[in-house]
């Protein structure tokens, strides 16, 4: 549960950072924004247009955006698009790391090493920078 300063509902910047972290995180799935008598469903990375609003009174247990439709996959198959698996954060850091090893493997290295080295030169040096990243994250390191 995410709450705003002074009694106030969280700004759409303020929801949209957590939004970002916990897509960054892929800690959950959906968020789920409640003000007065309304809930606002959102999936946690942001998409245009794509939010579920309902009141409370309509809450059920096994009711739209209840705790059953996400157990069970119903909202995923309702909304597709919030839950694609190419857009998840690791499939995202998979593709991006992919690219920086070809680019590295294609121009970064001397061209006296052959192209198998290059891409393990180019490997090694990308899981250095993912850990010295890993270590800077969590402030063990500066």
């Amino acid at each position: 549960m995410f709450v705003g300063d002074a009694d106030e509902p969280l700004s759409s910047v303020a929801l949209d950072l957590i939004r970002q972290r916990i897509w960054n995180q892929n800690l959950a799935t959906v968020v789920i924004e409640v003000n007065g008598e309304t809930a606002v469903v959102l999936p946690a990375r942001k998409l245009r247009n794509a939010e579920e609003t309902l009141t409370l009174g309509e809450a059920r247990p096994d009711g739209r955006c209840s705790a059953f439709d996400v157990a069970s996959a119903n909202i995923s198959r309702r909304a597709p698009k919030w839950f694609d698996i190419k857009a998840r954060v690791d499939r995202k850091l998979l593709a991006n790391l992919t690219t920086a090893v070809l680019k590295l493997s294609k121009a970064g290295f001397s061209e006296g090493i052959n192209p198998k080295q290059r891409r393990r030169h180019a490997e090694l040096l990308m899981g250095q920078v993912l850990f010295i990243s890993y270590l800077e994250h969590r402030d063990i390191v500066g």
